[in-house]
């Protein structure tokens, strides 16, 4: 397995780069060898999310709730996943990731995103979350440039989101100072006049 899957963005999301059938030959040994719940979707079929959600709602058998867009997938991965399909582990297979949301980058961005949010999710209770999205090696450029260009994206959106959080302390820290400020203005008056 290490010599055709390659850890990308973290090490939960890999990039698998082999024949289909060598990959998929792969991916159910390691699922079958450490017991893990294995999922398989076909990127080729979605070229954006028309059926998609359809889709991961039959593989993963979710609740009602699972209502078919981003966060209702992303409640069920990232929260209940383990409550409703307990596993020791998850291994997630993409064939033909390059063809997956081909005609909407926003979608694989987006998809990538969740899938590597809710990998750090189970990570932190000691759940193997594993993401594989398989090409074909002539297709390896498309796929790595894809993923390159989703990691800038959501680090972009990462700094954005620090610095957003930032502002508010040092805000919070601005008004701490004058409320400081005019508590001793008050007090020095009260005291010069009383």
């Amino acid at each position: 397995m290490n010599n055709i899957a390659q850890p990308i963005i973290s090490d939960n999301i890999y990039l698998l780069v082999a024949p289909e059938k060598e990959a998929e030959s792969q991916i159910l040994k390691l699922s079958k060898t450490e017991d893990w719940q294995m999922a398989s979707i076909q990127g080729e079929k979605f070229p954006d999310t028309n059926g998609f959600f359809e889709t991961l709602k039959d593989i993963f058998q979710t609740p009602d709730y699972c209502s078919g867009g981003w966060n209702s997938f992303w409640e069920y991965i990232g929260e209940d996943l383990n409550t409703l399909t307990p596993a020791k582990g998850y291994v997630f297979y993409i064939s033909h990731a390059d063809q997956l949301f081909k005609n909407s980058d926003p979608n694989f961005d987006t998809f990538i995103d969740v899938f590597e949010d809710a990998a750090r999710v189970w990570s932190r209770q000691n759940i193997p979350f594993k993401v594989f999205l398989h090409v074909n090696p002539e297709n390896e450029d498309v796929a790595r440039r894809r993923l390159r260009e989703a990691d800038e994206k959501a680090e972009k959106e990462r700094q954005r989101l620090r610095a957003a959080e930032a502002q508010p302390a040092s805000r919070r820290i601005a008004i701490s100072i004058l409320v400081i400020m005019l508590a001793i203005y008050i007090l020095s008056f009260l005291r010069n006049y009383l």
